[in-house]
């Protein structure tokens, strides 16, 4: 295996990203309390992984150009856009977040907010098992 492919659902945190445009994150913005619990670390074993770049800038770019295309051949739907870049704020369910944080998150500047996307822990198993993975 060379490269694993995500998908989730989102919520929009911008006016402009409307229900079925496409973003494919270029950064997370971790806001869950269980990290810890999703690594295979433990027993006194520690390691760190670099996050500077959770994603693969060349699989998005293959993905989005890859997207655009089978949009223009669409009869249906051609107003649906593909946003090859954004921030995902990733937060811990049940419950969505309330509306004073999603008005946090906006003016940070975050894009998509989401429960399933959690970047951190699986990119980084990804990563130490060396294969390609989206996000990364």
């Amino acid at each position: 295996m060379e490269r694993i492919v995500s998908i989730s659902a989102v919520g929009s945190l911008r006016e402009d990203l409307r229900p079925r445009d496409l973003v494919l994150p270029d950064q997370y913005f971790d806001r869950t309390k269980k990290s810890l619990e999703h690594t295979f670390f433990g027993k006194g074993l520690v390691a760190h992984v670099a996050f500077g770049e959770p994603t693969c800038p060349d699989l998005r770019k293959v993905i989005a150009d890859v997207a655009r295309k089978v949009i223009a051949r669409q009869t249906e739907g051609k107003d649906r856009r593909v946003t090859d870049h954004g921030t995902y704020v990733n937060m811990e369910g049940p419950a969505f977040s309330t509306k004073a944080e999603s008005s946090t998150y906006r003016k940070l500047g975050f894009d998509v907010i989401g429960m399933t996307s959690l970047a951190r822990p699986s990119s980084a198993v990804r990563r130490r098992s060396a294969t390609r993975p989206w996000p990364w």
